[in-house]
């Protein structure tokens, strides 16, 4: 799949699963934005961009052996890193709402870089034969215990959070993440945070019940189920301290705040 990426003055797609055009609606979203904004705003976004350090390319960090507390029959969590985004695939937990679950899985080798690394999450909630079952709270660790053996977790700090079609993340007390407001029929998640960890070996996704969600959650679809269809994890190495990166996150906020500053009538 494609992702936009704002790196020095260029803007590049990367390949990440072989075939999947995930991401070319975003792209194209941040190319029509920039169409239609005056020429002066692109411009300064550009100018902006030419001024900021070129940034890391970010690897795509390869997952195995997928366990869950929970799978529903047909669901199981093996689908959730299989990088294939069809009708009906991916981690479900029905009929156990209501309850936390979680789901964790090793890297194919160790992570980490000296100096810090930047880990982009990204939750892929894109079934078309279930709308509207997207994750409503969640929260995301790291470890560097032996492979099957995981038994002490690291929670991460999120850093930047998004979500596509229009749900509020909040990030929480416990470090995780709540979604609230508009509850569409897909939804892509993505969280940033920065770990001083090497040697990662496994990462944790947390689904957690509460209150505010149908049922309890941890979903947001009636019955507090989620299909989780796509999860992926790419890393680079921290920025330095004082460093300024423009990541496609930043990008498309600045995009949305000169769309509103300078609208094309």
């Amino acid at each position: 799949m494609f992702r936009p990426q704002f790196t020095g003055a260029a803007l590049v797609r990367r390949n990440l699963p072989p075939g999947n055009p995930l991401d070319l609606p975003e792209y194209f979203r941040i190319m029509s934005a920039l169409n239609r904004m005056r020429a002066p705003t692109v411009a300064i976004l550009l100018l902006t961009a030419a001024m900021l350090p070129e940034s890391a390319s970010a690897s795509l960090i390869v997952l195995q052996n997928p366990v869950a507390s929970f799978s529903q029959g047909g669901f199981n969590i093996a689908a959730a890193i299989d990088s294939a985004v069809v009708a009906s695939n991916g981690w479900a937990i029905n009929p156990a709402e209501g309850v936390n679950q979680f789901a964790t899985f090793e890297t194919a080798s160790d992570i980490g870089f000296l100096g810090g690394t930047e880990f982009t999450f990204n939750l892929l909630q894109l079934d078309g034969a279930n709308p509207g079952h997207t994750i409503g709270r969640f929260r995301l660790s790291v470890t560097t215990d032996p492979r099957g053996a995981f038994t002490t977790w690291t929670v991460l700090t999120p850093g930047f959070i998004s979500a596509t079609n229009g749900p509020t993340l909040t990030v929480q007390g416990d470090n995780s993440i709540l979604a609230s407001g508009t509850a569409p029929g897909s939804s892509i998640y993505t969280m940033t945070s920065s770990s001083l960890l090497t040697g990662v070996t496994g990462f944790r996704l947390e689904v957690l019940a509460d209150p505010s969600l149908p049922a309890n959650g941890p979903g947001r679809f009636s019955n507090g189920n989620f299909v989780l269809t796509e999860f992926t994890v790419d890393a680079i190495p921290a920025p330095e301290p004082g460093a300024w990166t423009l990541t496609a996150g930043a990008l498309a906020w600045l995009l949305r705040a000169a769309r509103r500053a300078r609208p094309v009538g």
